[in-house]
């Protein structure tokens, strides 16, 4: 059986010295592993598709339980990426970030716009890390049904109060005095307005505006906490390449 289908490596793998296990984000069937054979070779034709963020229209042959890369012709390989350390690292952690959530056939073409997008963004300089990070976070949750309620306080219905906090462990919102009024054992943030009103745009507004929205950059930080936090409180989980970016992104003046 042969399938067809735009895809992007997020994962690769050595089997042995020229051959690899490519794992795809593909437009039409989701998260898919294939083995490449012989594209570890630097003469291979499959070589630059079975590179990391590689992004191809695929030829797979289903054969024995397993998929095997027959043919890909290159789209993009968004090279910037690879001569940038910082940028390098933050596109590793959405490829690992997008592994882990592994989306299904149901919502694999919007999550590929996602991470294409957010590559792109990224490759061109055009809009900063501490932007761009806390938007494929936050998106990236919604798509794959971990969507957070930031509509209004969760006690009292408020919009937008004098202190309104966000519970990574919920999700939810509070507002100040329901926060203080009731039990509540999870970690609330502070929220200023501005990054309050940039995580429901993330979150809620279409795709075409997503990354149209303005903060000040002052806010970067708290938005980039609550994204994070949101997403390893949601995920349960730990990922070596956010430890990697970690250490080598610095916020820009």
């Amino acid at each position: 059986m042969n399938l067809k289908t735009p895809g992007i490596v997020i994962k690769e793998q050595k089997i042995n010295q020229g051959d690899k296990l490519l794992t795809f984000l593909t437009r039409d069937h989701g998260v898919i592993s294939a083995y490449a054979n012989g594209s570890g070779r630097p003469k291979s034709r499959l070589a630059p598709a079975s590179e990391l963020f590689a992004y191809s229209d695929l030829m797979l042959f289903y054969h024995r339980d397993r998929y095997i890369v027959d043919d890909a012709d290159i789209i993009e390989i968004f090279f910037e990426i690879r001569s940038d350390i910082e940028k390098l690292a933050f596109a590793s952690y959405c490829a690992e970030l997008t592994a882990s959530l592994s989306p299904t056939s149901e919502d694999s073409a919007e999550f590929l716009r996602l991470l294409l997008n957010t590559l792109h963004l990224t490759a061109k300089n055009k809009l900063p890390v501490s932007v761009l990070k806390p938007i494929f976070e936050l998106r990236s949750l919604s798509i794959s049904g971990f969507l957070p309620d930031l509509v209004a306080c969760k006690g009292c219905g408020e919009y937008l109060g004098d202190e309104m906090l966000f519970s990574p462990l919920e999700g939810a919102l509070s507002c100040g005095a329901c926060r203080k009024n009731e039990d509540m054992l999870s970690t609330w943030i502070p929220l200023s307005e501005g990054v309050l009103s940039a995580m429901r745009h993330i979150v809620y507004s279409d795709f075409e505006k997503l990354f149209s929205f303005r903060l000040n950059r002052a806010e970067h930080p708290l938005l980039m906490d609550c994204a994070e936090q949101y997403m390893l409180a949601q995920t349960e989980r730990t990922y070596h390449s956010l430890e990697f970016f970690r250490s080598v992104f610095q916020f820009q003046d």
